[in-house]
């Protein structure tokens, strides 16, 4: 059963994906869910650059709001809550096998 926030939405992106020529099915979902969560990383990135960049500081050093944001956006690959979710396809197709 489908339940709330983003799994209905994830579940007929995956089934749109499961249209592609190329691999197994698995492989496909797995894809998909690796680029969503590569644009939710991406995402904050920009996010913390914008809220983190000045006008007048970013004329002469363009460099220290990337530094906030590329560890924010590192910090979210890599936490325990986000990881698991970002290859919970590739387990369970492991799991199963």
């Amino acid at each position: 059963m489908a339940h709330p926030p983003r799994y209905p939405l994830f579940t007929l992106l995956g089934h749109v994906a499961t249209w592609l020529p190329s691999g197994s099915p698995a492989l496909r979902v797995n894809l998909l869910s690796a680029a969503s969560d590569a644009i939710a990383v991406a995402l904050v990135f920009v996010i913390v650059h914008r809220l983190t960049s000045r006008r007048e500081v970013d004329l002469r050093h363009g460099w220290p709001p990337l530094v906030p944001a590329a560890t924010v956006a590192l910090l979210l690959a890599s936490s325990m809550p986000f990881w698991p979710y970002a290859v919970v396809e590739r387990r369970r197709r492991h799991e199963a096998a």
